[in-house]
């Protein structure tokens, strides 16, 4: 089976840009100095939620699967699924805006078709469900079963919540 991480963003417009462009990225000092070791083994396959703070108070959103590479998206370095972006040599319409421009050039590469079915998991339903979730890492067997299964069963709120703030 495969692994289900939780990483998160503290802007909306951050998050936005990850799931328009099905990436995830952190700085170099978070790649090198903050990422938890079993994130960095993240896999082509395995799923990430990401949390948003500030507009949606924590909620997940996901699944996103992981993949090795995508087209327009050239690797300076990959360090597993982890790939360190070549800006110059990469196409720009690939790339979220704070790729470039906050230096969030260590990413993993989300699958574009799968990325269009969005869940959301607000921190009232971490609590309804059971769950129990790492603020950043690798969420554990019977909390993964918990979270994909709510989500795969919650797709439509994600939509609406989009609209609402003008994204979908």
């Amino acid at each position: 089976m495969a692994k289900i991480f939780k990483v998160h963003t503290d802007e909306l417009g951050r998050l936005i840009a990850c799931l328009q462009k099905s990436m995830y990225g952190v700085s170099r000092t978070a790649f090198t100095q903050e990422l938890p070791s079993e994130l960095r083994s993240a896999a082509d396959g395995d799923i990430v939620f990401i949390s948003e703070r500030k507009i949606s108070g924590n909620a997940l959103f996901g699944p996103l699967y992981i993949v090795a590479n995508r087209q327009g998206v050239v690797p300076a370095r990959k360090f597993g699924s982890w790939v360190e972006i070549d800006v110059r040599r990469s196409d720009p319409k690939e790339l979220a805006y704070w790729v470039d421009l906050e230096k969030r050039n260590y990413c993993l590469l989300f699958d574009k078709v799968l990325s269009d079915r969005i869940s959301i998991v607000w921190p009232n339903d971490w609590v309804r469900i059971g769950l129990q979730l790492p603020s950043w890492g690798i969420v554990t067997d019977d909390n993964a079963h918990k979270l994909i299964d709510f989500a795969i069963s919650n797709e439509q709120e994600a939509q609406s919540f989009f609209q609402k703030h003008n994204f979908w």
